[in-house]
């Protein structure tokens, strides 16, 4: 029966029944296998070396000072490429802006110009005319706020080329944040905004 057994089958009868790699193990194992000698050989050397180094300590890794340099890095790169927005460059928001941007954060993704709409008419409790929320999303678009994107061909087949949606970039979730603290309409709808 011995004979059938694979290279992986043994290995899984050794390391259940030895503790540690020792030549005596080896010398047993190989006469009980001789078909695998050879292999067990290379199996026991391995598991020998592997021990040696076990008993050395972990070197410390500084996973903060890693994670630092890789951030800054990044940030570096990011402020070559002019892609990084600064708080100053942005300037305060008006109010319609305020509300535009919470309407594109709350449709997550989903809001086209006639959605993000109405979403503001829900929150301010009037119709807002369709022009001035296009000027708002131009706006935001061009401070970095929000960025348009195209209605994907698989989900969305029947608005490809038809419909742009948006979605709150990173420096739009800053002047978000920013806009909770100062407006008690946005604070309303936004209540587990961080």
């Amino acid at each position: 029966m011995t004979e059938y057994l694979s290279f992986d089958d043994v290995l899984d009868d050794l390391m259940l029944e030895e503790d540690h790699p020792n030549p005596e193990a080896l010398a047993r194992w190989q006469q009980r296998y001789p078909r695998y000698r050879d292999s067990l050989a290379s199996f026991f050397a391995t598991w020998a070396h592997q021990e040696s180094l076990s008993d050395q300590p972990e070197p410390k890794i500084d996973e903060e000072k890693i994670v630092r340099k890789g951030v800054d890095y990044a940030l570096a790169i990011l402020r070559k490429q002019g892609r990084l927005i600064s708080p100053e460059s942005i300037g305060p928001l008006s109010e319609r802006d305020q509300l535009v941007l919470t309407a594109v954060y709350l449709l997550g993704g989903s809001g086209y110009p006639v959605s993000i709409a109405l979403k503001v008419g829900e929150m301010q409790g009037k119709r807002p005319l369709l022009g001035s929320v296009l000027a708002s999303l131009e706006s935001l678009d061009r401070k970095g706020l929000i960025l348009p994107r195209t209605a994907d061909s698989v989900t969305e087949p029947e608005h490809v080329g038809i419909r742009d949606y948006y979605v709150v970039t990173m420096a739009g979730s800053r002047a978000l944040a920013h806009a909770k603290e100062t407006s008690t309409v946005v604070a309303r709808f936004l209540p587990d905004f961080a």
